[in-house]
Order: structure tokens, then C-alpha cells, then sequence
């Protein structure tokens, strides 16, 4: 009992140390103001930039930038004022610098042939000035036009790509893969269609070294 007592003693004692009689009791803090509403609009505005890409000799930055409620292709360097470039109804998919004098960009659009819904893909070349925009190779092309494969590293403005020439199921549905220069537009055929086959690359340190066929 005496040591039940004891225990009790020194429990009071600490807890009268502690918590000092003296002590004001604390009063609840105001709760705080809830953070500004943000406005559904917000939420619905175009993204201001998207795809930034540094030109290899970092001079220029080309990027999908929302101008006046519409998305426009636009080049920039940091003196002077961005050249846009309207891209319609077609939605910018890629942007890759061949060179600082050449920029390659792929877009896709919806469409109906004959009545059906397809989504059309291109390329597109344009000039880092802006002044020359347009669709590669200078050939009818069928529902796929966007297959980059391969750029040339050695500040060429060359690529190879991969497109069909028809959207029927015909011998030209089958992808074509051309080597194009893009500042002449000109076009070099590296693989005729062939069916039920679909080309590739193999590439490494920008040296073409073996294409290679894949059936599907």
C-alpha cells in the first residue's frame, strides 16, 4: 500500500511540474481561409507551349505554341519575334531538327475516304526562316506518311522514310522507303513497296548500315 502511495505522490508532483498552475488556457486558432477558387476556364485554355526543340547549333527553338486560342507552329530565335506557321485542323505530332537550316515536322489529321473515318499522317519540311513549308516526298501518298526512320548526322538535310503511296489494299498500300534530301525535295526510292512487307533501319552514329525487311 505504502509503495502504491508512493507511486501516486510522485505522479502528482510531476504532472504539477509539468503543467504549472499558472498556465492560461490555450484558445482555439481560427480556422484558415480556404485557398481562391480557380476557374473552370483555366483548365480549358491551350497549353502555351509545348514540344520546345533546340536547333543543333542552338540558335533557334521551334515549338507548338497557343496563339490567340489557336495552336501554330512557331520558330524562334532569342533576338528576334517567332515566325508562326498556321497548321490548320491538323494536329502537330513531332519536330526534329535535321540541321539549323532545316526542320522536319509531322502532323495527322482526321478525314474520310469514301465515307470512312481514316487519320491521315504527313511530314512536313520547313525552313528555319519559315519562308518555305511542304509536304515530302512530292508524291501521292496514302493514310501513312509520318515514318521517320532514319536523319542524317553529318548536317545533310537528308532522312529516309517510310509511306504508303495508296490507302486501297493494293500492291502501293505497302509502305515505299525513299532517302530525301529536303532542300531539293528530291527523292531517292531505297525499297519499292513489296507486299506484306513493312521496311526498317538499323542505324547507329548516324551511318546507314543494313535495312532490313520485317512480314507481317
Amino acid at each position: 500500500m505504502r509503495i502504491k502511495q508512493s507511486l501516486y505522490g510522485i505522479g502528482l508532483f510531476l504532472c504539477a511540474a509539468v503543467i504549472p498552475a499558472s498556465c492560461p488556457a490555450q484558445t482555439p486558432s481560427k480556422a484558415e481561409a480556404p485557398p481562391p477558387v480557380i476557374p473552370l476556364e483555366i483548365f480549358a485554355k491551350l497549353p502555351f507551349i509545348e514540344m520546345p526543340t533546340l536547333s543543333p547549333g542552338g540558335q533557334r527553338i521551334a515549338t507548338q505554341l497557343a496563339n490567340n486560342g489557336k495552336q501554330m507552329l512557331a520558330i524562334k530565335t532569342a533576338d528576334e519575334k517567332p515566325v508562326l506557321i498556321a497548321t490548320g485542323k491538323a494536329e502537330l505530332r513531332d519536330l526534329t531538327w535535321l540541321n539549323d537550316d532545316w526542320l522536319l515536322a509531322t502532323i495527322g489529321q482526321s478525314t474520310s475516304w469514301h465515307g470512312l473515318p481514316v487519320y491521315a499522317t504527313r511530314t512536313i519540311a520547313v525552313s528555319a526562316d519559315g519562308k518555305t513549308v511542304r509536304t515530302i516526298p512530292n508524291v501521292p501518298q496514302g493514310q501513312h506518311g509520318s515514318d521517320i526512320l532514319w536523319v542524317a548526322r553529318d548536317g545533310s538535310p537528308r532522312v529516309i522514310l517510310a509511306f504508303q503511296k495508296s490507302i486501297v489494299m493494293d500492291q502501293y498500300f505497302w509502305p515505299t522507303m525513299a532517302e530525301i534530301d529536303v532542300a531539293t525535295n528530291k527523292m531517292k526510292t531505297l525499297i519499292a513497296p513489296r507486299f506484306n512487307i513493312m521496311p526498317k533501319l538499323n542505324s547507329a552514329g548516324g551511318t546507314r548500315r543494313e535495312r532490313e525487311l520485317v512480314s507481317i
